[in-house]
């Protein structure tokens, strides 16, 4: 059997659907850490195009197949582009 709910009200007061459901949720560690991870990209995909001074488009031919440096935090491709514009062009709304 599941865990007893019960013992979650406290006497004389009724908890509503959501508060249980909130509850549960919170504790579900995978789940909390992936509505984490989903809020930050969404943040992330509409911070960094404020801030960015690169398009998705450009392509840096000096810094060919680099790792991380303090001018591209997620290194580059061998084709010039960086997977931090990747994942910027895969949580922008279009």
């Amino acid at each position: 059997m599941g865990p007893d709910t019960t013992a979650e009200r406290i006497p004389g007061k009724q908890l509503s659907k959501w508060t249980l459901y909130t509850r549960r949720f919170a504790r579900n560690k995978p789940a909390v850490a992936g509505i984490v991870i989903f809020i930050l990209m969404v943040i992330y995909s509409i911070v960094v195009p404020l801030t960015s001074p690169y398009s998705i488009e450009d392509q840096d031919f000096l810094n060919l197949a680099t790792g991380p440096s303090a001018e591209h935090w997620f290194g580059t491709t061998a084709g010039g582009t960086t997977p931090g514009r990747r994942l910027r062009w895969a949580c922008s709304a279009r």
